[in-house]
C-alpha cells in the first residue's frame, strides 16, 4: 500500500491493513512505543510498512521505532526462527534469541477435574495462539499472584483419558487454592518424558507419581 493520498484518513478507511494497526495499538493499556524490524511489513498482502505504521502511530500517540536485524550464529533472529525453535523443543535456542527464558501466558479455565479425582489437581491454562513446544511432561515454574512456584506441566491430548483438543495442564507443588480465572505465566524447564497412553487411569496415576518425584529432585 502506498502512503500517498492517505490525507490523514482514520484507520477504518484502510480495511485489513488498518484493522491490524487498530488491533496493535489497542493491544496494551497506555501503549507508548512499538518496536519492529526495519523491513517489517504488516496487514493485507503485507501492504503496510514501518513508515506507514509510524504515521498512524503518531496520530495515536504511539512512537514507532525501527531496529536493524539482530544476528545469532550468522543467521538473522526472526519470529519465524524463534517459533520453529520452540516447536522443535529447542528451548535453549529460543531463550538465547528471545533474551529471556521461554514462557507462555494464559488464563486458568475450568476443566474436567480429572487431576483432582486422581489426587493431582491441575490448572488448565488457556494459552490462545501461543507457540507451544512438543507434547510431553515438563518441569515447570508458574507465577501465581506474584509468587513463583515449581511444578509439573503436561502438554498434549491426554490419550489415556481422552481430550478434544490440545491442553496445557499444570500441577503446582505444595499449593492449594482456587485458581480459576487467574492469569498465569508458565516457564518450561526440563523435559521429563513424552506423552503416553497407559492401560488405565491407575497406571497413569502411578506414572504421575514418578513424574512428580523426579521433578521435585530437579532444577527448573
Amino acid at each position: 500500500m502506498s502512503r500517498a493520498g492517505t490525507g490523514g484518513l482514520p484507520l477504518r478507511f484502510f480495511p485489513f491493513t488498518g484493522e491490524f494497526a487498530e488491533e496493535l495499538f489497542g493491544s496494551a493499556r497506555d501503549l507508548r512505543q512499538v518496536t519492529v524490524g526495519e523491513d517489517w511489513k504488516f496487514g493485507h498482502d503485507r501492504g503496510g510498512d514501518v513508515a506507514l505504521l509510524a504515521e498512524w502511530g503518531a496520530a495515536q500517540g504511539v512512537r514507532v521505532e525501527a531496529v536493524a536485524p539482530v544476528m545469532m550464529e550468522g543467521e538473522r533472529i526472526s519470529n519465524t526462527r524463534i517459533r520453529q525453535a520452540i516447536r522443535d523443543g529447542n528451548l535453549a535456542a529460543a531463550a538465547a534469541m528471545l533474551g529471556r527464558e521461554f514462557s507462555v501466558y494464559g488464563v486458568v479455565a475450568h476443566g474436567r477435574q480429572l487431576g483432582a479425582k486422581i489426587g493431582t489437581p491441575t490448572a488448565n491454562i488457556e494459552v490462545g495462539d501461543e507457540q507451544l513446544p512438543p507434547d510431553g511432561v515438563y518441569v515447570v515454574q508458574a507465577e501465581v499472584g506474584g509468587v513463583l512456584r515449581k511444578g509439573v506441566g503436561n502438554l498434549g491430548m491426554r490419550p489415556t483419558v481422552g481430550a478434544e483438543r490440545r491442553l496445557l495442564e499444570v500441577h503446582l507443588f505444595d499449593f492449594s487454592g482456587d485458581l480459576y480465572g487467574q492469569e498465569m505465566e508458565v516457564w518450561f524447564g526440563a523435559y521429563l518424558r513424552g506423552e503416553e497412553k497407559f492401560a488405565d487411569v491407575e497406571a497413569l496415576k502411578v506414572q504421575i507419581g514418578k513424574d512428580l518425584e523426579r521433578a521435585r529432585g530437579m532444577g527448573k
